[in-house]
């Protein structure tokens, strides 16, 4: 499986360190990750954003 635009590590992926072992460990990803449990608890909101 390949996975269209995540594949330089000039690019960067926004999701959880479970969606990330769970699926996307496997394919070898070069991006780098920012996991959203840094940034807050819950749904993705404005104020995480601003975080980031």
């Amino acid at each position: 499986m390949k996975a269209a635009g995540l594949t330089s590590a000039g690019t960067w992926c926004l999701t959880s360190k479970f969606i990330r072992t769970l699926f996307m460990e496997a394919l070898g990803l070069k991006c780098q990750f920012l996991f959203q449990e840094k940034f807050g608890a819950g749904e993705l909101s404005v104020a995480m954003t601003h975080t980031m």
